[in-house]
């Protein structure tokens, strides 16, 4: 993308990985075809502390799949970066345990399992 030793950005790089690899770009412009494929289906969740700063790319995608009117379950937790994220007091899984919880509740909506409290 860019010059090692003069910094300069290569442009035809930049638009390459725009095309192929940004994902707001791709869902902005292949909704129409995707959206009977994705639409609630996407589910994200990021620390807003997050190390690698991803929690402001999730939102600019959250921005774009409202602008787009998808269905979505976008979360931001408060404080968490990108290796605690799942813990929640001792347990360093709790996010895990929770989503499978909620996935499990889709696939078999009429189980009588149910979680434990803990």
């Amino acid at each position: 993308m860019f010059d090692r030793d003069t910094g300069s950005v290569d442009p035809a790089v930049v638009a390459y990985w725009r095309e192929n690899f940004d994902i707001a770009h791709r869902m902005k412009r292949d909704w129409p075809s995707l959206k009977a494929d994705l639409d609630g289906k996407i589910h994200l969740l990021v620390g807003t502390a997050d190390t690698f700063y991803l929690d402001g790319s999730a939102q600019k995608l959250q921005a774009v799949m409202e602008g787009l009117k998808a269905k979505t379950d976008f979360r931001f937790i408060s404080n968490k970066t990108h290796f605690d994220l799942y813990q929640q007091g001792e347990n360093k899984m709790a996010l895990l345990d929770q989503i499978s919880w909620e996935m499990y509740a889709v696939a078999r909506p009429n189980s009588d399992l149910k979680p434990t409290a803990k």
